[in-house]
């Protein structure tokens, strides 16, 4: 008999808490008829879109439009926080492009632009949401991102996909179908 954990996942970033309450069975992976959620990197195809999905809006004003439940398309960059991407699942954080990131800062030298730390913690936080693929039960499927994807921190992503019923203004949660990774930009 499989014995259900709870991993408790606080990730504390410029003054604010986002806790999420990730379970799992006794260290494996749930049964499920998609690759992904086995841990099957063939299976990158289900959460990588071709192309970006028409019509996106950016996470402040998808915020305000979160009560719908419809299909919602959001664009803005990995981050807003140390670590936007979390480890064994599939989940990142998507913050608004209109904060400013420490690498659209004139000599500044952050180890970590994504985390935008020089804003005020209270426009990060409400500038910022979870992303997660989700099974049927809509528990997050146990697999990194960064291994089957080319997801990484302050790359420009749309994502196309509906809020969660659970999600708050204070923990505003997408339930994604897919996202679309934009193309690196080459220094200039």
């Amino acid at each position: 008999m499989k014995k259900p954990i709870h991993i408790i996942l606080a990730i504390l970033s410029c003054g604010s808490l986002l806790l999420l309450t990730l379970p799992g069975c006794g260290g494996q992976a749930p049964e499920s008829s998609g690759g992904a959620a086995n841990g099957n990197a063939s299976a990158a195809p289900e959460f990588v879109l071709a192309s970006p999905p028409a019509g996106p809006v950016g996470v402040v004003e998808s915020l305000s439009a979160a009560e719908s439940g419809g299909t919602i398309t959001v664009t803005g960059r990995v981050g807003g926080m140390a670590s936007p991407i979390t480890a064994g699942y599939a989940a990142f954080v998507l913050a608004d492009e209109g904060l400013v990131f420490c690498d659209e800062i004139e000599g500044d030298s952050c180890p970590q632009p994504w985390d935008a730390c020089c804003e005020d913690p209270e426009k990060i936080k409400a500038s910022r949401v979870l992303v997660q693929f989700v099974d049927e039960a809509g528990m997050p499927l146990p697999v990194d991102l960064r291994e089957i994807t080319d997801l990484k921190e302050n790359r420009r992503v749309t994502v196309k996909g509906r809020f969660a019923g659970h999600s708050t203004p204070g923990n505003p949660v997408i339930f994604a179908e897919g996202f679309h990774i934009a193309e690196e930009e080459t220094p200039g």
